[in-house]
C-alpha cells in the first residue's frame, strides 16, 4: 500500500505517461485522470491538515428527544413514522449513542422545518 508522500511521485508518473499520447481515449482517460488526481490533491492536503477545497458539514450536538417533542410524537410514534427502531431512538435519547449518516441530516431538517417533513410524510 502507497503511502500518502509517495502519490505525488504515482500522479507525476501518471501524467507523463499521459501527455505523450494522442486521440480520442486518451483525451477521456486525461478527463478522468484530472479528476483523479484533483481528488487525489485535495486527500493529500486534507491528510496534511491544509485548507481543502472541499466542504465539509459539521453538524453540533443533537437533542434528539427535543426534536422528536417538537413534532409532538411518542417514542413509538416516531420510531415507526420515520424506519427508526424504537431501540436505537431510546440510545439517540439517553446519549448512548449518536445518529449519523442520513438519520443525522433527516433529524436536522425535521429540527429546522417539521411541517414540510411532516407534510412530505402525509403525501
Amino acid at each position: 500500500m502507497q503511502t500518502i508522500a509517495e502519490l505525488p511521485e504515482y500522479l507525476r508518473r501518471a501524467e507523463k505517461l499521459l501527455g505523450d499520447n494522442e486521440g480520442s481515449e486518451v483525451i477521456e482517460m486525461s478527463e478522468a485522470y484530472k479528476s483523479i488526481k484533483s481528488g487525489l490533491e485535495q486527500a493529500i492536503a486534507h491528510a496534511k491538515n491544509e485548507p481543502i477545497q472541499a466542504v465539509v458539514h459539521d453538524f453540533g450536538p443533537m437533542d434528539v428527544k427535543s426534536i422528536r417533542r417538537k413534532v409532538g410524537m411518542t417514542q413509538n410514534e416516531f420510531a415507526s413514522s420515520f424506519g427508526i427502531s424504537l431501540g436505537t431512538l431510546r440510545h439517540w435519547e439517553r446519549g448512548d449513542r449518536k445518529p449519523r449518516g442520513p438519520a443525522r441530516v433527516l433529524l436536522s431538517v425535521l429540527d429546522s422545518d417539521p411541517e414540510s417533513v411532516l407534510n412530505a410524510l402525509k403525501s
